[in-house]
């Protein structure tokens, strides 16, 4: 229900939402879940900062990171940047180019076969992980199925959803993903709804 509510809650009561539905992941034990929610709002008043400080912990993070407790605002700046590190994204390696298909490793090889068509092989041995291909979508968008489960922008789950300050129908995983869409595409389709 307060998931719900927080989808089409309005700036001034988001917070209040927020707050709401950290403690009933409190009362359930889920101290991480509580913790992210604590981190997301907006202003947080000393209660937050206390709270948050008393979740983490009991958190895991804490017991992993046991010296991180002695300055407040750094122990903030860390449990933030490490639960909501979303922009964990694969950094590409450069690699030498197919002579035509430019967007392909040189690894990869164009064959065609009577009956098969046209088609690509390895050129050599590729390791697992490794990249091949490197391709810059010019649009993305979610099956109808996902747009209420998933992020505008990146398009993975969301679990937590936060809504779009104006309209509340683009849902997005993180605060960075929200404002890099609000900045971006969203701005236009917004006005659209």
């Amino acid at each position: 229900f307060l998931s719900q509510a927080l989808c089409f809650s309005s700036d001034e009561t988001r917070d209040q939402v927020v707050r709401k539905r950290s403690k009933k992941w409190e009362d359930l034990n889920n101290t991480k879940n509580a913790l992210k929610d604590l981190l997301f709002v907006s202003n947080k008043d000393d209660d937050d900062r206390s709270r948050i400080i008393e979740l983490a912990k009991r958190s895991e993070w804490m017991k992993e990171n046991p010296d991180e407790g002695s300055d407040i605002k750094q122990t903030l700046e860390n449990i933030e940047n490490s639960i909501n590190n979303v922009e964990s994204k694969v950094k590409v390696e450069s690699f030498s180019r197919h002579k035509t298909l430019k967007e392909f490793s040189s690894q990869i090889d164009i064959k065609n076969e009577k009956g098969r068509g046209r088609f690509l092989v390895a050129a050599q041995d590729i390791e697992p992980g490794e990249v091949i291909a490197v391709d810059t979508s010019h649009a993305s968008l979610l099956d109808r199925v996902h747009v209420p489960t998933n992020c505008d922008n990146c398009l993975l789950p969301a679990l937590y959803p936060i809504p779009c300050p104006n309209c509340s129908m683009a849902k997005f995983c993180s605060k960075s993903c929200q404002v890099k869409a609000c900045s971006t595409h969203h701005k236009y389709e917004c006005l659209i709804q």
